[in-house]
């Protein structure tokens, strides 16, 4: 795999990657992670791209913490444009809280609600708690609403969704 990276082989790419990553069969490096999953990430790899964007987001890169927000913002657009739910997620929870990005609750709101479409647990609990607890994101409650009724009617096809619900009651 290591040889096949070396030659470009995107898949290769984002494996040597996650396997620096998690310290599989290879010591435990960010550093190497990084170098790889971006270039997977640079060669179209969509999982790289939000690993990639994950990374700098939790500050694992060598940047200063305003450039690591900046590219890990960069790199969560480009894999949720590509349909990634946890990269959409990763960019509503930027959005709402104002990282790298103006606060915009609208925008929040569409990422978050692409992700949860997707059946991703996460989306879904958030939308619920912001509501409750922010009036400004009060404006955007009918989308809040459209989405999680939209993931309601899913819920008995997502385990995920069911196991989150179990969890959060």
């Amino acid at each position: 795999t290591l040889q096949e990276a070396k030659n470009g082989n995107v898949d290769s790419e984002y494996s040597v990657g996650r396997m620096y990553l998690d310290g599989l069969v290879v010591h435990q490096s960010d550093e190497q992670a990084l170098k790889w999953f971006e270039a997977a990430a640079k060669n179209g790899h969509p999982a790289a791209q939000y690993s990639l964007g994950w990374m700098y987001r939790n500050e694992l890169g060598s940047q200063p913490s305003d450039t690591q927000q900046a590219l890990a913002f960069k790199w969560l657009e480009v894999a949720a444009k590509g349909g990634i739910a946890k990269a959409q997620y990763q960019l509503g929870v930027m959005y709402a809280n104002g990282i790298s990005v103006p606060l915009d609750n609208f925008k929040a709101v569409q990422w978050l609600e692409m992700s949860a479409n997707q059946g991703d647990a996460e989306a879904l609990e958030s939308n619920c708690r912001r509501q409750r607890v922010d009036p400004h994101f009060r404006e955007c409650a009918s989308a809040i609403l459209q989405c999680l009724r939209s993931a309601g009617y899913r819920a008995s096809r997502n385990a995920r969704w069911q196991q989150a619900q179990g969890e959060h009651a």
